[in-house]
């Protein structure tokens, strides 16, 4: 571990507000004022209190390596080819740490969180799929497919872009940005990155039984989405149209829970790329699909779209569909850092790329705030997956607020595959630290000692995992305190005096079990996979 280069002031913060800074010093037996001391970058944590930092980073599902270097889990300085074969980096197929839930709906389905990744290159395959389902991550969209093959563009096909630290603001978008090819040592809230793949794609013999093994993988609470686009000569609309329908039906075939139609890509030569803006051919490939595939809920994704473009496009299409996704990335000219402004993507038709990241955050949010009011005037049931800029809960937050069902995120994921945990365990651990006086204050007593320790062992597991305790009073009922008390009452009614009980107050380590086992994502058989209809 390189003490140097490591963001000790951050690390600390997101650790203590987790609980609080005196909790952190509890663990860690030190005094809070060395915590804050630490937090304010006056003083680094040294020697063993520096690795306590780490383990309690690994103990909570927090990525330590984000403070240090961005881990990515997509290797931007290898080829496509190699990071399908060799990806994904930095995750563990084994990892099955205590998520918290955050249980939600989207278009009829349970899930245990808002939270998932959009059709990119996180989600090639099912090798890709699976580990992140483990992660924290419940509305998985695969990547995007085609009824042939298409390859990828030449390399280098994802770059950063260390200028956009921070959201633009809408119709302030720069036309011209400049790129490094290396992965900046920055925050993961202010990375921006550009991409340039082509929507590359394998056969419908290669990626059907992979969609089917995807959807296979995934655990109860979890959905996936298959996302397609059309492919036809330039200026074929009738074939692209037929093209865009034959590529739904053949991953229907694989029973996804939902089909995305990828009506936005700016890294395409043809005319697939632009559907969104083309509300007429949208319309006629929606309309298509809704009388064809049997009540598979249809999602349109969308890019960026000033307001009356953007209105015509709903109005065209919402009859037809269940939902939206909002937003793609963002186009503009990519140039290298060199002295001379050259295209950073080589090609002569590849001058313009695909901006991610927190970049675009407002434009996203912009998009599904007037998504949100169109739906409410002419079909209240549409519903939205909000993409583009979420690195933290308040990220998420914001996006639900403008309107948003459930939130996905890429750019970030990239560089902390973590993050949807530790979104989840800081929503769980907000909660009104009035309401925890009120338990904990001086004026609780307790009539029987086994029960006050069973409670204080109830609130250190609570706390080593990051839930609100009534999460934890929850399992002690369930696994001990109604037997203890009824085990109790029936000795006060049975014997005279000196009523006893051998039953021993629980220990942290056994509530902690107890938590974990009933709010686990347990992996089930396969839910039902017919549709969900209007």
């Amino acid at each position: 571990m390189d003490d140097f280069r490591m963001r000790w002031a951050d690390l600390v913060k997101d650790l203590a507000d987790l609980t609080s800074a005196a909790n952190l010093a509890r663990r860690l037996g030190t005094d809070p004022r060395e915590i804050r001391r630490w937090k304010d970058g006056r003083t680094k944590p040294q020697g063993r209190y520096a690795q306590m930092l780490i383990d309690e980073c690994q103990t909570g599902g927090v990525n330590w390596r984000k403070y240090q270097r961005l881990a990515l889990v997509y290797d931007v300085r290898n080829s496509f080819e190699e990071n399908t074969s060799d990806g994904p980096h930095s995750l563990s197929s084994t990892h099955d740490p205590y998520i918290p839930e955050r249980s939600t709906r989207f278009l009829g389905h349970p899930l245990n969180s808002p939270l998932g990744i959009p059709a990119c290159v996180l989600t090639i395959d099912s090798h890709w799929v699976e580990p992140f389902s483990r992660y924290g991550f419940d509305v998985i969209t695969a990547k995007t497919v085609r009824t042939r093959r298409t390859v990828v563009h030449p390399f280098p096909n994802w770059m950063y872009l260390p200028e956009l630290t921070k959201a633009i603001a809408v119709g302030e978008f720069p036309e011209c940005v400049r790129n490094v090819s290396h992965a900046p040592d920055a925050i993961v809230g202010r990375v921006s990155t550009a991409n340039s793949f082509g929507m590359p794609s394998l056969e419908p013999e290669v990626w059907q039984p992979e969609l089917v093994r995807s959807r296979e993988v995934l655990r109860e609470g979890q959905m996936l989405i298959a996302s397609v686009v059309g492919t036809a000569d330039d200026g074929d609309v009738v074939g692209l149209i037929s093209d865009f329908v034959r590529c739904a039906h053949l991953a229907n075939e694989s029973r996804p829970h939902a089909i995305e139609l990828n009506f936005s890509c700016p890294n395409v030569y043809g005319q697939e790329g632009s559907l969104c803006r083309n509300p007429e051919v949208a319309a006629k490939i929606c309309a298509l699909l809704d009388s064809e595939l049997g009540g598979t809920p249809l999602l349109i994704k969308i890019g960026y779209l000033p307001p009356g473009e953007l209105q015509q496009l709903f109005m065209a299409t919402y009859k037809h569909a269940h939902g939206f996704t909002a937003i793609n990335t963002i186009p503009a000219r990519i140039v290298s850092c060199a002295q001379r402004e050259e295209p950073a993507f080589p090609g002569s038709v590849r001058a313009k790329a695909g901006i991610s990241g927190v970049a675009i955050k407002d434009h996203a949010n912009a998009a599904i705030r007037a998504l949100r009011s169109l739906a409410d005037v002419h079909k209240a049931e549409i519903e939205i997956i909000g993409v583009g800029g979420v690195s933290c809960a308040d990220d998420v937050r914001e996006k639900v607020e403008a309107g948003a069902n459930v939130v996905q995120m890429c750019t970030a994921v990239n560089s902390n595959p973590f993050i949807a945990q530790e979104i989840r365990q800081e929503m769980a651990s907000r909660f009104d630290p009035r309401a925890a006086a009120k338990v904990f204050g001086h004026s609780v007593a307790f009539t029987d000692s086994t029960v006050l320790a069973a409670f204080e062992s109830t609130a250190k597991a609570c706390e080593g995992l990051r839930v609100p305790f009534e999460v934890g009073l929850q399992a002690l009922a369930q696994n001990w305190l109604t037997g203890y008390l009824s085990e109790i009452q029936a000795l006060k009614t049975t014997t005279q005096s000196g009523f006893r009980t051998r039953r021993e107050p629980p220990k942290q380590e056994q509530i902690s079990d107890w938590i974990k086992s009933n709010n686990r994502n347990v992996k089930a058989k396969a839910p039902d996979m017919g549709g969900t209809h209007r």
